[in-house]
């Protein structure tokens, strides 16, 4: 499923507008006075701390909640592409994994295997305001399509949960850049992604890079 999805992303790459300006030397995002200067593709990653919200109700409700399957605090990463149409606006696809657990436990004389996995591909639109010496603040916001499997195999009880279901979410963010005079973008950022049913709710809080064409 996660090779589906990547190739998902490199579709919705493809089909973000092809009619960029052609790239030239100088600085990226110079100013208010360099209008769409800064027009091109980018691609990048976020990377650093990321939580599951563990309040899904639907999960927790067929799960021994010892098992604690949500799990707690994790590194979490996203890849990203897009396009910035002028120094203002872009938009941009990810894919990140938020869930990814294979394991199994004892609670008593019961016991239990499971496989949680949960990953999705977004598209959000996002705002930049450049500010001085190069630093710019951002905001988006947008949808993703995110698919949970599940499998959960109960011994003492000889119970089978297996579930695969593909869920659309909400998407929203924030961060602040540097955007060096190489086209090398350097930053921190906030991405939440909310819950529906499977799919639980994830906060990926850390660093952003990105390079423009």
């Amino acid at each position: 499923m996660k090779s589906k999805l990547l190739f998902m992303l490199l579709l919705m790459c493809v089909s973000v507008p092809s009619m960029a300006r052609s790239g030239d030397n100088r600085p990226f995002e110079r100013g208010p006075h360099h209008g769409d200067s800064n027009a091109g593709f980018y691609i990048g990653t976020e990377l650093g701390y990321s939580k599951n919200s563990q309040t899904n109700a639907s999960y927790q409700s067929i799960d021994n909640a010892d098992l604690n399957l949500f799990g707690s605090d994790n590194l979490g990463g996203r890849l990203f592409a897009g396009y910035q149409f002028d120094r203002n606006y872009a938009f941009e696809v990810g894919y990140n994994n938020t869930v990814d657990m294979n394991g199994s436990a004892d609670v008593g004389n019961n016991s239990a295997n499971w496989h949680y996995q949960v990953q999705g591909i977004d598209g959000s639109f996002i705002y930049n305001y450049p500010l001085a010496n190069h630093f710019s603040v951002f905001a988006k916001a947008g949808l993703g399509l995110y698919q949970a499997d599940v499998h959960d195999e109960y011994v003492y009880s000889n119970t089978v949960i297996d579930k695969n279901q593909t869920r659309i979410v909400g998407i929203a963010g924030t961060g602040i850049k540097y955007n060096f005079r190489n086209h090398v973008g350097l930053g921190l950022s906030v991405t939440y992604q909310t819950a529906n049913d499977y799919i639980p709710a994830n906060t990926l809080i850390g660093v952003r890079a990105s390079y423009r064409f």
